[in-house]
């Protein structure tokens, strides 16, 4: 599978639509994420996994061997 420019360019836009968003909701205390709570804590650690992923590729990373 070949990869475009424009697969390159809708991963990178949704890794930063999806920072965006998760610090919008952390600024309007909408999230839990982070805290002091064992919870908090988890779901801080899974959103930083998944958004490092997504600046990694995402899927097209996977596809292609790229991780």
């Amino acid at each position: 599978m070949q990869i475009h420019d424009s697969d390159i360019r809708a991963t990178a836009e949704q890794a930063a639509q999806h920072e965006t968003d998760a610090a919008l909701a952390r600024w309007r205390g909408g999230a839990p994420l982070g805290g002091h709570t064992v919870q908090g804590r988890w779901h801080a650690h899974l959103q930083q996994h998944y958004q490092d992923w997504l600046q990694a590729g995402g899927f097209h990373a996977e596809e292609t061997g790229r991780k």
